[in-house]
């Protein structure tokens, strides 16, 4: 049998330049496109808007490979300023793509008693707590290093009675973590209606709907505002400037005796979150280029 071969394309962006690039791409005969953000956390189905945008992405472009990839090259220079000698062109032999990327992804372990597991695999054998959530959904599937420090952390917090609010929950990974983990009450709020659909079918998936309340950011900034939303631990996996930017709202959230856990933030940007909540003491985490703060 002959074998056939696929072209694919590497291109280097800026973050925000992903989902334009992504639909030039189609446009232009890729077969299907990927893209791999900042720290190496994996997003797919970019032909739909993305939740999250990484500072720096590559998208790698599956052609076929009788296509010539030089004009496709030319117009991404031409359009997102890509030097044509940063983008690499793969040949590749055909296989099982299907079962090439459900492969990528294996259950994820955070602690002993703290597993992601794709719905695809059988989870481990006692394990306390195992969330099912598979990659697609929207951002966060516990493989990102900010991801698992928040993860880390709450697995640590003593959560149990306690009310938690996740503050930019894209997948709902971490509402879904709490609430697993014995919260009483879990609220979970996002700008993007996309991430509440995918927290709400997450939550689903794990058997926690009923015991976590989905509601957009407005609506939680508002409930703040009104003093009807303050809760034990505030848990914000999200972006500096944007910790810096909410950070009374952050800071009016947390009841008492609370506490405030804040993540998204890279080595050189730790002081200037930091900063924005002056009546806090933090300690810190670390992995890789990341940073989590908790007061």
């Amino acid at each position: 049998m002959t074998t056939r071969y696929w072209q694919q394309l590497h291109v280097p962006l800026a973050g925000h330049q992903a989902d334009a690039a992504a639909e030039l791409l189609e446009a232009m005969g890729a077969l299907s496109v990927s893209s791999e953000g900042e720290g190496g956390e994996d997003r797919f189905d970019l032909a739909e808007p993305t939740l999250v945008q990484w500072t720096a992405t590559r998208l790698s472009a599956l052609f076929d490979d009788g296509i010539a990839l030089q004009p496709v090259i030319a117009a991404m220079s031409r359009v997102f300023a890509v030097a044509p000698d940063d983008c690499r062109v793969e040949r590749i032999a055909d296989r099982d793509w299907e079962r090439a990327w459900l492969e990528r992804y294996r259950p994820v372990e955070i602690t002993p008693d703290l597993w992601i597991c794709p719905s695809w695999c059988e989870p481990p054998d006692g394990v306390a707590h195992v969330l099912t959530l598979d990659p697609g959904l929207a951002f966060g599937t516990g493989t990102h290093a900010t991801t698992a420090l928040c993860l880390e952390h709450l697995a640590g917090a003593g959560l149990s009675g306690r009310s938690v609010l996740d503050f930019g929950c894209g997948s709902g990974i971490l509402a879904i973590a709490a609430a697993r983990m014995g919260a009483s009450r879990v609220v979970a709020c996002d700008i993007d209606p996309r991430a509440l659909d995918a927290t709400r079918a997450n939550a689903r998936q794990n058997g926690v709907a009923d015991r976590i309340e989905v509601i957009s950011a407005d609506a939680a900034t508002a409930a703040i505002d009104a003093e009807s939303l303050c809760v034990d631990v505030v848990i914000a996996n999200i972006l500096a400037d944007a910790l810096v930017m909410l950070s009374a709202t952050l800071a009016r959230a947390v009841a008492p005796g609370g506490s405030l856990i804040l993540s998204g933030i890279l080595h050189g940007q730790r002081e200037r979150v930091a900063g924005a909540f002056p009546a806090l003491d933090f300690s810190v985490q670390t992995r890789d280029e990341w940073v989590l703060l908790a007061s």
